[in-house]
């Protein structure tokens, strides 16, 4: 099967989305597919004039920023994975046969304009990206004529309830590349949060740091490991050490297997992979209802999810955990792995695109 993934432009910074889309892509090439990806350039650069893109490339600039390269350093991708770098929509082109898949709000629009027989049009919906997009550009997208499939039983619902459009439920996964697992006995962890440091105001960092400062009134001894993509100056708080753009291997030892919690404060996930990781790695998750993490977590039992809107509950649930280990919820965490694998989710990716119920 000839299998073609339409991603916005190449930042080279770790992205989620991508990932899941990198994963699949060697995963399938493995299996003897051809398998392309293609780098879209984001077509309002062309149209909103010098000044705009101008400002656009200080800022870029100023944040080592860059959409427009020519490599992936952070993850390592098949070389029989071919790839088209920088195309911009008037050079979208297509074979008949090909199965081409969306992966972001904007491209779907021209992969629904594409000259391509409709069974081969696919939109991968990995979250609801009115962040990305005004509301009624990313809701327009949801009614566009494409197979669409999403990572989340909550998306497959939002697709029906709100839009009445079927979409069909492929689950995010860990891949064993990733390596993922309890390196540090879970008994021998102390008192360490593991959070998301992350510039969208969705994911609720300022949040979660807010709620973190109110546990340590509790317990003065509470360590903090942050991780993220960008900078951020920890130098005046002793408590909390920083790492930025972590290998995968550090972010496992270094980060998720020292933490005795992984906190999720994010207001909505498309699925929540680094809950995921978390939990591989012997983590409990203290998770906010945000949707992603549902089809993976049981509340009370692998982890816990909660309304953050009560932040008491959640400072009483953190300081209960860390007072009273409970080591099943976190053995049950790290067995997340067995349910949601690459193999069984590119089997049901592949059902998807042959149009098998």
């Amino acid at each position: 099967m000839k299998i073609t993934w339409v991603l916005p432009q190449n930042y080279d910074i770790p992205i989620g989305g991508y990932k899941i889309v990198y994963q699949y892509a060697n995963h399938l090439v493995r299996l003897g597919h051809q398998v392309k990806i293609i780098f879209l350039q984001d077509p309002s650069y062309h149209e909103k004039g010098v000044f705009h893109n101008t400002m656009r490339s200080v800022y870029w600039f100023l944040f080592r920023k860059n959409p427009f390269k020519k490599e992936i350093t952070w993850f390592k991708l098949d070389p029989r994975i071919k790839i088209d770098w920088n195309i911009t929509a008037n050079h979208l082109f297509f074979s008949q046969d090909e199965k081409v898949i969306a992966t972001a709000y904007w491209t779907s629009n021209f992969v629904s304009l594409a000259e391509l027989p409709i069974a081969n049009k696919f939109y991968f919906l990995q979250d609801y990206e009115i962040f990305a997009g005004s509301v009624e550009d990313v809701e327009k997208t949801w009614k566009l004529p494409l197979n669409k499939f999403a990572v989340s039983s909550w998306l497959v619902d939002l697709g029906r309830n709100k839009f009445h459009e079927e979409v069909k439920f492929v689950p995010n996964f860990l891949d064993e590349a990733d390596d993922f697992k309890v390196t540090n006995p879970i008994e021998n962890r102390g008192n360490t949060i593991a959070l998301l440091n992350h510039p969208s105001k969705r994911k609720n960092t300022k949040l979660g740091l807010e709620i973190i400062q109110a546990v340590r009134k509790q317990i003065p001894n509470l360590e903090v490991l942050l991780f993220g993509t960008e900078d951020l100056d920890t130098s005046n708080l002793e408590f909390m050490q920083y790492f930025k753009r972590p290998s995968r291997k550090q972010l496992r030892n270094d980060v998720y297997n020292q933490a005795t919690i992984y906190l999720l404060p994010s207001e909505y996930e498309g699925w929540g992979l680094t809950a995921m990781e978390a939990m591989a790695s012997g983590d409990i998750v203290v998770s906010n209802d945000n949707g992603g993490v549902n089809d993976f977590i049981k509340n009370n039992v692998n982890g816990f999810i909660l309304n953050f809107n009560d932040r008491e509950s959640v400072i009483n649930q953190i300081v209960k955990i860390m007072n009273h280990r409970d080591l099943n919820i976190a053995n049950q965490a790290s067995q997340v792995t067995s349910e949601f694998s690459v193999d069984r989710s590119s089997a049901t990716l592949l059902d998807v695109l042959s149009h098998k119920e």
